[in-house]
């Protein structure tokens, strides 16, 4: 009796683990793509500061000064960008900060498009 449940414990183990490698695999393979667009953004603003600073007077100082003026907006200089949810001004619900328009009745969620 106790070998068949220990036979059957074994199974379900090998169950698991194949299970658990399985989906490793598809969270690096997420992470790896992940890293990719992080690399790929990181690449663009790269350019497309030095195309603005090359074309007008900003310097890097006034690119920091900006980061820094934005980061403080929700209070915190902690090198995030994050902001509250908000209130819509049709039906006084709450939209997420995620949401760009109001989930129960459809007006559009006020404040900055870049989210």
């Amino acid at each position: 009796m106790f070998e068949s449940w220990f036979s059957w414990w074994d199974v379900r183990q090998d169950g698991q683990i194949a299970n658990n490698r399985s989906r490793t695999g598809e969270v690096s393979a997420r992470v790896s793509t992940v890293d990719d667009k992080l690399e790929r953004l990181m690449l663009v603003n790269a350019a497309l500061w030095e195309l603005i600073r090359d074309s007008t007077s900003l310097s890097d100082d006034d690119l920091k000064r900006k980061i820094q003026e934005i980061d403080l907006r929700d209070g915190k200089l902690d090198g995030k960008m994050s902001s509250s949810p908000s209130s819509c001004k049709d039906c006084g619900r709450t939209i997420g900060r995620r949401h760009h328009k109001c989930i129960y009745c459809g007006a559009p969620a006020g404040g900055s498009p870049i989210r």
